[in-house]
């Protein structure tokens, strides 16, 4: 049974760049078994608790403003899966999640920052998933749950999200990153290698410098994190294989969750 793992997706340069992340990324998909399909799941203020990537095949980056020319231009051609979307639809009605299908061909550029290093062949059918980042924690913590019995079925989950994504405060000429930013991480990381959700839940009362870190309402942006560990909750493991910081303060980790061997 795969893991699940937690990538983030950083900023639009992150992804076009060679750096001590992206390189983490790449080696790390050289040694993962190919999955069947991969599970990309981002998050968004969406109207529904679950969107549903129902795709034949993906192209381009759905554009947004302020996007550098170069990432207009990039393609991932990976196929799509709509039976896993079909199955993934029937999962949710019967827990009672609302979903919607999307066939829209173009990535979101988080999930592309992570699946072209990953699998830069883009040989690996993709299914992307978008969680509602207005929903807590606990809801996203059990639409992995729902999905865990996914990894039997030789499917990897990669939630791409950050566990620091303050853009206003980015310095791009930083050497060392922000203490704040280092701290909250190291909180993260103290609770989830415990596996203490209560904690990890509660993170906006419980964490230290929680305000600096995470941008109000930013479930958003570590919501991924919940649904990867939510697909782990029958093992309850967790490991970070890497940190870095760029720009002082953006948070670019991995982790993993589940049984490794």
């Amino acid at each position: 049974m795969l893991p699940t793992l937690f990538l983030a997706h950083g900023v639009p340069l992150t992804g076009l760049s060679d750096n001590d992340y992206t390189r983490f990324v790449r080696g790390l998909g050289l040694i993962l078994p190919e999955p069947k399909t991969v599970v990309i799941i981002t998050a968004d203020d969406n109207s529904e608790a679950l969107t549903i990537g129902a795709a034949d095949r993906y192209d381009g980056i759905r554009e947004e403003y302020g996007f550098p020319e170069e990432l207009l231009s990039v393609r991932y051609p990976a196929k799509g899966n709509r039976r896993l979307s079909s199955d993934i639809g029937i999962m949710s009605s019967g827990l009672g999640i609302p979903y919607r299908f999307d066939v829209n061909s173009r990535l979101d550029y988080r999930a592309w920052a992570v699946l072209h290093w990953l699998f830069p062949r883009a040989e690996v059918s993709v299914v992307t998933l978008s969680v509602n980042g207005r929903l807590v924690p606990e809801e996203h913590y059990r639409i992995g749950s729902m999905l865990a019995s996914l990894r039997k079925r030789n499917v990897l989950l990669v939630g791409c999200g950050s566990t620091g994504y303050k853009l206003r405060k980015l310095t791009w000429d930083a050497i060392m990153p922000e203490r704040w930013a280092m701290g909250f991480d190291e909180w993260l990381s103290e609770q989830a290698a415990v596996w203490n959700t209560e904690a990890l839940f509660d993170y906006p009362v419980r964490a230290p410098f929680a305000e600096e870190a995470v941008l109000k309402g930013g479930e958003t942006h570590l919501a991924p994190l919940f649904v990867a560990m939510g697909a782990a909750d029958q093992e309850k493991e967790a490991e970070k294989l890497h940190q870095s910081y760029v720009f002082g303060c953006l948070s670019l980790n991995g982790w993993m969750f589940g049984d490794k061997r």
